[in-house]
């Protein structure tokens, strides 16, 4: 995977960013081949605090992270 570039990188996203999620998100943001295309919680205090805390976009909806991700 260390040869794809932005365009090729694969698209994923997590759901839920609890104890796990938030570091699932954090992983999956570091990956080489990976862009990370957003997360969703349903707690909106919790998502803006990790969209805040590691740069990575919420989605309001799961609907709008699914269409997002490949």
């Amino acid at each position: 995977m260390g040869n794809r570039t932005e365009r090729d990188s694969l698209r994923l996203g997590v759901a839920g960013v609890g104890s796990l999620g938030f570091h699932h998100a954090r992983i999956l943001r570091d990956l080489d081949g990976v862009k990370m295309a957003g997360f969703f919680d349903p707690d909106e205090a919790r998502a803006r605090e990790v969209e805040g805390e590691l740069s990575v976009p919420s989605h309001a909806s799961l609907e709008s992270l699914l269409q997002e991700v490949d």
